[in-house]
C-alpha cells in the first residue's frame, strides 16, 4: 500500500484499527473516531484501492470466521433441539 505523509493519514496502528472498525460494519464516522483520526482521513483511505481491498479482506476473514464458528456449532445445536423437541 502507498504511503503518504504520516501526519496526513495517521499512524499506522491508526490504520489498521481503521481497517478492523470498518470490516465490522462501523460507520466511517464512528470508525474514524475509533482509529482517533478525523473522518475527513478516513474518507481518503478509503479512496486508495489498496486500502479498500484492505478492508474488504478483513472483512471477509470475518465472516470466514463466523461461519466457521456456526458450523462448529450446528452439530450442537441439531442435537440440543433433537432433546428438547422429545
Amino acid at each position: 500500500m502507498a504511503r503518504q505523509d504520516s501526519a496526513e493519514f495517521g499512524t499506522e496502528t491508526g490504520e489498521a484499527i481503521l481497517v478492523v472498525a470498518l470490516a465490522r460494519g462501523l460507520s466511517v464516522r464512528d470508525a474514524a473516531r475509533q482509529a482517533d483520526m478525523s473522518e475527513r482521513t478516513a474518507y481518503r483511505r478509503l479512496a486508495d484501492p489498496a486500502f479498500r481491498r484492505a478492508v474488504q479482506d478483513a472483512r471477509g476473514r470475518i465472516v470466514a470466521e463466523a461461519v466457521g464458528r456456526l458450523a462448529a456449532l450446528s452439530t450442537a445445536a441439531a442435537e440440543a433441539l433433537g432433546r428438547l423437541l422429545k
